[in-house]
Protein backbone atom coordinates (compact mmCIF):
# COMPACT_ATOMS: atom_id res chain seq x y z
CA UNK A 1 0.00 0.00 0.00
CA UNK A 2 1.69 3.72 -0.97
CA UNK A 3 1.37 6.14 1.41
CA UNK A 4 -0.09 9.74 1.69
CA UNK A 5 3.01 12.06 1.93
CA UNK A 6 2.41 14.02 5.89
CA UNK A 7 2.81 17.78 6.40
CA UNK A 8 6.29 17.50 7.44
CA UNK A 9 6.94 16.22 3.80
CA UNK A 10 7.47 12.09 5.39
CA UNK A 11 5.16 9.36 4.23
CA UNK A 12 2.25 8.78 5.99
CA UNK A 13 0.50 4.74 5.86
CA UNK A 14 -3.31 4.56 4.81
CA UNK A 15 -3.84 8.73 5.38
CA UNK A 16 -3.05 9.63 9.01
CA UNK A 17 -4.01 8.16 12.60
CA UNK A 18 -6.47 5.50 10.51
CA UNK A 19 -3.85 2.31 9.71
CA UNK A 20 -5.37 -0.20 8.06
CA UNK A 21 -4.67 -3.62 8.77
CA UNK A 22 -2.72 -4.07 5.70
CA UNK A 23 0.17 -2.51 7.19
CA UNK A 24 2.36 -5.22 9.08
CA UNK A 25 1.97 -4.49 12.84
CA UNK A 26 6.13 -4.69 12.83
CA UNK A 27 5.80 -1.68 10.86
CA UNK A 28 3.61 0.22 12.97
CA UNK A 29 5.41 -0.49 15.76
CA UNK A 30 8.53 0.44 14.43
CA UNK A 31 6.68 3.67 12.81
CA UNK A 32 5.61 4.54 16.08
CA UNK A 33 8.58 4.20 17.60
CA UNK A 34 10.24 6.52 15.42
CA UNK A 35 7.47 9.02 16.20
CA UNK A 36 8.59 8.75 19.94
CA UNK A 37 12.03 9.10 19.78
CA UNK A 38 11.29 12.50 16.98
CA UNK A 39 8.23 13.68 19.73
CA UNK A 40 10.59 13.02 22.90
CA UNK A 41 13.59 14.90 21.61
CA UNK A 42 11.47 17.76 20.79
CA UNK A 43 9.45 17.82 23.56
CA UNK A 44 12.27 17.68 26.26
CA UNK A 45 15.47 18.81 23.70
CA UNK A 46 17.36 15.94 24.20
CA UNK A 47 17.25 12.72 22.60
CA UNK A 48 16.19 9.57 24.26
CA UNK A 49 19.76 7.87 23.56
CA UNK A 50 21.46 10.82 25.63
CA UNK A 51 18.70 10.60 28.01
CA UNK A 52 19.21 6.99 28.82
CA UNK A 53 22.28 7.08 29.16
CA UNK A 54 22.68 9.88 31.89
CA UNK A 55 19.22 8.18 33.76
CA UNK A 56 21.44 4.90 33.73
CA UNK A 57 24.45 6.95 35.12
CA UNK A 58 21.65 8.76 37.52
CA UNK A 59 20.10 5.54 39.14
CA UNK A 60 23.73 3.43 38.98
CA UNK A 61 26.01 6.40 39.65
CA UNK A 62 29.62 5.74 38.37
CA UNK A 63 29.88 3.61 35.92
CA UNK A 64 32.87 2.40 32.85
CA UNK A 65 32.53 3.17 29.52
CA UNK A 66 32.38 -0.70 29.19
CA UNK A 67 29.16 -1.22 31.18
CA UNK A 68 27.50 1.61 29.80
CA UNK A 69 27.71 0.04 25.97
CA UNK A 70 26.85 -3.26 27.52
CA UNK A 71 23.76 -2.30 29.33
CA UNK A 72 22.39 0.24 26.53
CA UNK A 73 22.95 -2.01 24.29
CA UNK A 74 25.23 0.27 21.84
CA UNK A 75 28.75 0.20 20.14
CA UNK A 76 31.67 1.47 22.08
CA UNK A 77 31.83 4.56 18.72
CA UNK A 78 28.79 5.77 19.97
CA UNK A 79 29.09 5.72 23.79
CA UNK A 80 32.24 7.21 23.15
CA UNK A 81 30.42 9.82 21.03
CA UNK A 82 28.22 10.38 23.04
CA UNK A 83 30.27 10.80 26.75
CA UNK A 84 32.38 12.77 24.62
CA UNK A 85 29.43 15.21 23.75
CA UNK A 86 27.85 14.95 27.44
CA UNK A 87 31.12 16.08 28.93
CA UNK A 88 31.45 19.08 26.52
CA UNK A 89 28.09 20.14 27.69
CA UNK A 90 29.51 19.90 31.39
CA UNK A 91 26.82 16.75 31.91
CA UNK A 92 29.58 13.93 32.31
CA UNK A 93 33.02 14.01 34.25
CA UNK A 94 35.65 10.81 33.13
CA UNK A 95 38.69 9.77 34.67
CA UNK A 96 40.43 6.50 34.06
CA UNK A 97 39.84 3.81 36.88
CA UNK A 98 42.56 3.30 39.69
CA UNK A 99 42.15 -0.37 39.38
CA UNK A 100 42.49 -0.99 35.68
CA UNK A 101 43.50 1.95 33.63
CA UNK A 102 42.17 0.18 30.53
CA UNK A 103 39.19 1.50 31.89
CA UNK A 104 37.37 4.96 31.76
CA UNK A 105 34.75 5.94 34.42
CA UNK A 106 31.94 7.94 33.65
CA UNK A 107 29.64 9.89 36.67
CA UNK A 108 27.38 12.95 36.73
CA UNK A 109 28.86 16.15 37.54
CA UNK A 110 26.50 18.30 39.48
CA UNK A 111 24.69 20.13 36.37
CA UNK A 112 24.60 16.73 34.69
CA UNK A 113 22.27 15.58 38.43
CA UNK A 114 20.26 18.75 37.91
CA UNK A 115 19.70 18.27 33.69
CA UNK A 116 18.50 14.27 35.01
CA UNK A 117 16.54 15.30 37.54
CA UNK A 118 14.75 18.19 34.82
CA UNK A 119 14.58 15.10 32.71
CA UNK A 120 12.78 12.66 35.02
CA UNK A 121 10.37 15.33 35.15
CA UNK A 122 9.90 16.07 31.40
CA UNK A 123 9.59 12.63 30.51
CA UNK A 124 7.22 12.06 33.07
CA UNK A 125 4.66 14.69 32.04
CA UNK A 126 5.71 13.83 28.04
CA UNK A 127 4.05 10.49 28.78
CA UNK A 128 0.87 12.30 30.86
CA UNK A 129 1.00 13.88 27.11
CA UNK A 130 1.31 10.62 25.34
CA UNK A 131 -1.39 8.92 27.30
CA UNK A 132 -3.75 11.96 27.40
CA UNK A 133 -7.66 9.97 26.77
CA UNK A 134 -6.13 6.40 27.52
CA UNK A 135 -7.67 4.09 29.91
CA UNK A 136 -5.68 2.70 32.56
CA UNK A 137 -6.94 -0.42 31.60
CA UNK A 138 -5.63 0.25 27.81
CA UNK A 139 -2.48 1.52 29.00
CA UNK A 140 -2.12 -2.16 31.05
CA UNK A 141 -3.35 -3.99 28.40
CA UNK A 142 -0.36 -2.34 26.01
CA UNK A 143 2.42 -2.88 28.58
CA UNK A 144 1.44 -6.94 29.06
CA UNK A 145 1.45 -6.69 25.02
CA UNK A 146 4.61 -4.86 24.61
CA UNK A 147 6.46 -6.95 26.77
CA UNK A 148 5.36 -9.86 25.36
CA UNK A 149 6.24 -9.04 21.85
CA UNK A 150 9.99 -7.61 23.03
CA UNK A 151 10.16 -11.51 24.75
CA UNK A 152 9.13 -13.37 21.31
CA UNK A 153 12.14 -11.12 19.49
CA UNK A 154 14.49 -11.79 22.28
CA UNK A 155 13.71 -15.36 22.14
CA UNK A 156 14.02 -15.20 18.29
CA UNK A 157 17.20 -13.52 18.50
CA UNK A 158 18.36 -16.27 20.73
CA UNK A 159 17.53 -18.92 18.55
CA UNK A 160 14.81 -20.35 21.31
CA UNK A 161 11.74 -19.74 19.24
CA UNK A 162 9.51 -21.96 17.95
CA UNK A 163 8.48 -21.64 14.23
CA UNK A 164 10.74 -19.00 13.65
CA UNK A 165 11.75 -20.23 10.17
CA UNK A 166 12.97 -17.64 8.28
CA UNK A 167 12.01 -17.52 4.14
CA UNK A 168 14.90 -18.26 1.89
CA UNK A 169 16.60 -14.90 1.57
CA UNK A 170 15.34 -12.99 4.43
CA UNK A 171 18.22 -12.29 6.05
CA UNK A 172 19.98 -10.16 2.95
CA UNK A 173 17.83 -6.99 3.37
CA UNK A 174 19.56 -4.51 3.72
CA UNK A 175 18.10 -1.01 5.56
CA UNK A 176 18.15 3.07 4.20
CA UNK A 177 19.00 5.51 7.07
CA UNK A 178 15.50 6.76 5.62
CA UNK A 179 13.77 3.61 6.49
CA UNK A 180 15.54 2.35 9.58
CA UNK A 181 12.64 -0.51 9.92
CA UNK A 182 12.61 -3.48 7.11
CA UNK A 183 9.19 -4.40 7.91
Amino acid sequence: MRGMEGRDGTEELGGGDDVGADVPLLRELGQTAHELSLSFAQYTGISPARCALLALLGVRGELSQAALQRRLGVDSSVITRQVKALEAEGLLARRPDPTDNRFTLVSLTDTGRETTAHLDAASHAFQRVLLTGTSGADVEATRRFVRHIRDNARRARAGDAEDVALPTGAGSCSRSPAHPVPF
